[in-house]
C-alpha cells in the first residue's frame, strides 16, 4: 500500500511548482480588475500673521481682517484709492460716509464708532502706522489724506475695545504696515486721469544690497471736485532705510504730507434740484501739514523671545477756513445795535413815567 502511494505523492509535488509559477501572471490580472485609485492633492496654506509680534490671526480672539496690496489692486476704485475706500469695499462691517462731500475727508464707520477728520463725531477708532498712533491729539480725529497709500504693505482691522491700543479705542484699531526694500524691491510708476479734472501720479522704488535696503514712494493728486468751488491738492511722500542681519533689524522712515483739501458740506434739497454740483456756502478749506520720523529696532533672542522698540517724532498742523463761521466784527455790531435799541426803549419808558 505504501509503495503504491509514492507515485501519487510525487505527482502532487510536481504540480505545486507549476501552480506557483502561474501566480505572478495571475496577480496583475487581479489588480487590473480593481478600480483605479487617485491620490488627493492637499494644499498647505500658511496663516497670515498680524502686525506686531507676528501671531497667526487664528490665535487672536477677534475677527481680525487683513487687507493686502492685492486687494487694493482689484479695487473698483482707482489704483490710488484712499484707505477708507479700501476698507469700505473689502472689509466686513465697515461703511463709508462722505458728510463733507470731499474725496479725502470721509468718515469710516465701524461698530457704531467713526474715524473722521471732523470734530464732534463719535470718534472711537485708533489708527496706527508702523506702531505709531497717528490720530490727531485734539479730538482723536483722523487725517486720512496724510496716509502714504503708495507705501502700504498690509492693513489689519482689529475689532473691539482693547486697552492695549490706547485711550478711546472703543470700536477697534486699524494697523498699517509700510513697505521696505527687503520685502518690496523693484520700481513702478503710474499716471491716471479721471472725471472732474482728477490727475494722479504715483511712483515707488525699492531695492536691497546685502544687509541694506531702501524704499521710497510718493503720490501727487489734483482734482477740481465733483462740486463747484471744490478743488483739492494732495501731496504725500514716504522714505525708508533698513539694515538687518540674522537677529537684528533697524529701520528709519520718514512720512511727509502737504495737502489743501476742500469739502463744502451739505446742500439744501431745493438747491440740488436746480444744480447737483451746487454748494450752499464756500469755501470750507482744510490745510494739512504733517512730518513724521520713525525709528524701529528689533532683536530676536529665540523662537519665543523678541525685543521691539519704536521711537518717533510727529509734527502736524491743521488750518481750517470755514465759510459758515460768523464774522466777529458783525457779531459785535449786532450786539451794539441791540444794546442801543434797549437803551432807547428804557429812555422812552422813563419819559412816559415822568409825564405821569
Amino acid at each position: 500500500m505504501i509503495v503504491r502511494c509514492l507515485p501519487l505523492i510525487a505527482l502532487l509535488l510536481a504540480t505545486i511548482p507549476a501552480a506557483a509559477a502561474q501566480d505572478p501572471d495571475q496577480a496583475p490580472q487581479a489588480q487590473s480588475s480593481q478600480a483605479p485609485r487617485y491620490q488627493q492633492t492637499i494644499e498647505v496654506v500658511g496663516v497670515t500673521p498680524i502686525h506686531g509680534i507676528g501671531l497667526p490671526k487664528l490665535k487672536i480672539p477677534a475677527n481680525v481682517q487683513v487687507l493686502t496690496p492685492s486687494a487694493r489692486a482689484v479695487s473698483r476704485a482707482a489704483p490710488q484709492a484712499e484707505l477708507p475706500s479700501l476698507f469700505a469695499e473689502r472689509a466686513m462691517g465697515m461703511q463709508l460716509s462722505e458728510v463733507q462731500g470731499g474725496t479725502f475727508q470721509p468718515d469710516l464707520l465701524f461698530r457704531g464708532f467713526t474715524g473722521s477728520p471732523l470734530l464732534g463725531g463719535a470718534q472711537g477708532l485708533a489708527l496706527y502706522q508702523d506702531g505709531v498712533r497717528i490720530n490727531e491729539p485734539f479730538g482723536d480725529t483722523v487725517s486720512w489724506d496724510t496716509i502714504p497709500v503708495a507705501a502700504i504693505a498690509s492693513v489689519n482691522g482689529i475689532p473691539g475695545s482693547n486697552p492695549l491700543f490706547g485711550l478711546n479705542t472703543l470700536g477697534g484699531a486699524l494697523s498699517i504696515q509700510t513697505k521696505d526694500g527687503f520685502t518690496h524691491p523693484g520700481h513702478s510708476a503710474s499716471f491716471t486721469l479721471g472725471s472732474f479734472g482728477r490727475k494722479t501720479l504715483e511712483v515707488s522704488s525699492g531695492g536691497r544690497r546685502g544687509s541694506l535696503a531702501y524704499f521710497a514712494a510718493g503720490t501727487l493728486t489734483d482734482e477740481d471736485g465733483w462740486r463747484d468751488f471744490s478743488p483739492s491738492s494732495v501731496r504725500r511722500v514716504y522714505g525708508d532705510v533698513a539694515w538687518r542681519d540674522k537677529v537684528h533689524l533697524v529701520q528709519v522712515s520718514v512720512t511727509a504730507a502737504s495737502n489743501d483739501v476742500i469739502g463744502n458740506g451739505a446742500v439744501p434739497e431745493q438747491l440740488l434740484t436746480t444744480n447737483r454740483r451746487a454748494v450752499f456756502t464756500h469755501p470750507d478749506a482744510t490745510d494739512n501739514r504733517m512730518l513724521m520720523a520713525t525709528v524701529r529696532a528689533r532683536r530676536v533672542h529665540s523662537d519665543r523671545t523678541r525685543l521691539d522698540a519704536v521711537a518717533y517724532y510727529r509734527d502736524g498742523s491743521v488750518d481750517t477756513f470755514n465759510g459758515d463761521a460768523a464774522d466777529e466784527e458783525d457779531e459785535e455790531e449786532e450786539e451794539e445795535e441791540e444794546t442801543e435799541e434797549e437803551t432807547e426803549e428804557e429812555t422812552e419808558e422813563e419819559g412816559v413815567l415822568d409825564e405821569d
